[in-house]
């Protein structure tokens, strides 16, 4: 079962909380940023884990923050889907 979006907030930004089921190779990954993030992947899971920047509004620096993979594999090709429906549309 995944931590609740309460349980992993109280845990901090970059706290994450995984499940994988070996029977159909699914991640399940649960990520706190400034909101709680759900992902599922065949691919990729949680590790291993980055440090990334992030904007803090509360020190209003940038602060080092722990990244799952499976959201750095996210943000890298999410663009390239997105540019990919974008041509599809304008077919």
């Amino acid at each position: 079962m995944l931590l609740s979006d309460k349980a992993l907030a109280k845990k901090g930004r970059g706290a994450s909380h995984q499940i994988v089921c070996n029977e159909k190779k699914l991640a399940v990954v649960k990520w706190y940023d400034n909101k709680v993030v759900t992902l599922v992947s065949s691919f990729v899971d949680s590790h291993p884990k980055e440090k990334i920047k992030r904007y803090s509004k509360e020190t209003k620096s940038r602060v080092d923050v722990d990244c799952p993979q499976i959201v750095k594999q996210y943000n890298a090709h999410m663009g390239g889907v997105d540019l990919a429906d974008m041509s599809v549309s304008s077919l």
